[in-house]
């Protein structure tokens, strides 16, 4: 065989022994390349085009310039594709990779700049979900709300009706029930309306700015040292299918690995799942897309 590639491998960290698929015969042609070779111009295909497992039977290539996924099953999955997933509610272990603990960063990497908004704002989803209704952008909203002050700090005072009326005036709808609870999706242009009109029936002004492409580090970053609370909106591929999620940001870390000099960010944000501050990788290469609302 020489220098020449032969066969491939797909690892993936959710098999057992990690290894999905292999072929070693000659002139093998892995998925991904097989899927470039015919989807993708050779400019938009290359060894960090995001390449995902879509199910047991099916890859997917993603073109980052369109949004489009196409799969080895049926082609194109959908135009503009990666916009599909509205956040939702899921199980944390399908964000849990994008996530890091406030030690592994100041242990891995020099911080440069660290910032938050105090006290930290949250509401738990036990207390959310014993009224039998919970959506990840309403309970984020909920947090942006105690911050504004119209909205109760504390699961003890937690308030159904406030939870109600955020889910409504974002034009949440239920997209499955489980055990007795409604699940909610929220289109992501209703974040900042929604809330913006809840604020004002309380008599409070907000205003917002809504970043569908891909927001700088810099936006989140400006929007905690003004004192104000973000929304970030994206999704994974988790056990073949597109999860949405929404979280609040409330804080920040600009750090750089040691020994290296690439910035990364690292946020820090009440993921709806967890009543404690998680800290979540901006760069995460794993998101689809990324989308912002930034009130003041």
């Amino acid at each position: 065989m020489g220098n020449i590639p032969h066969g491939y491998i797909i690892i993936d960290k959710d098999c057992p022994g990690l290894l999905s698929e292999f072929n070693f015969e000659e002139n093998s042609v892995s998925p991904a390349c097989e899927l470039g070779s015919v989807y993708l111009d050779a400019h938009k295909f290359d060894s960090t085009t995001p390449f995902i497992k879509m199910d047991s039977l099916n890859y997917g290539l993603i073109d980052i310039s369109t949004g489009n996924i196409y799969s080895t099953l049926t082609g194109l999955a959908g135009s503009n594709a990666l916009k599909e997933a509205n956040p939702a509610s899921y199980d944390p272990g399908s964000w849990e990779d994008a996530t890091v603990s406030w030690e592994a960063v100041h242990s891995d990497y020099q911080v440069k700049q660290e910032s938050s908004v105090d006290p930290f704002r949250f509401i738990s989803e036990s207390t959310v979900e014993s009224k039998a209704k919970k959506a990840c952008v309403v309970s984020s909203l909920y947090a942006i709300g105690q911050h504004y002050g119209i909205a109760p700090y504390g699961d003890t005072r937690f308030n159904t009706l406030i939870y109600n009326d955020l889910w409504n005036r974002t034009k949440t709808s239920v997209e499955y029930s489980s055990n007795g609870i409604n699940y909610g999706t929220t289109p992501n242009s209703m974040i900042g309306p929604g809330f913006v009109n809840y604020a004002k029936s309380k008599n409070v002004n907000v205003s917002y700015i809504y970043n569908p492409n891909s927001p700088s580090p810099q936006q989140f970053i400006d929007s905690v040292n003004r004192k104000s609370l973000s929304t970030f909106m994206s999704a994974v591929f988790n056990n073949g299918s597109k999860q949405g999620h929404c979280v609040t940001v409330q804080g920040y870390m600009t750090a750089t690995p040691k020994g290296g000099s690439t910035p990364s960010y690292f946020f820090c944000i009440f993921d709806g799942w967890y009543s404690n501050a998680r800290w979540i990788n901006y760069r995460y290469k794993n998101f689809l897309y990324r989308e912002g609302v930034f009130f003041k």
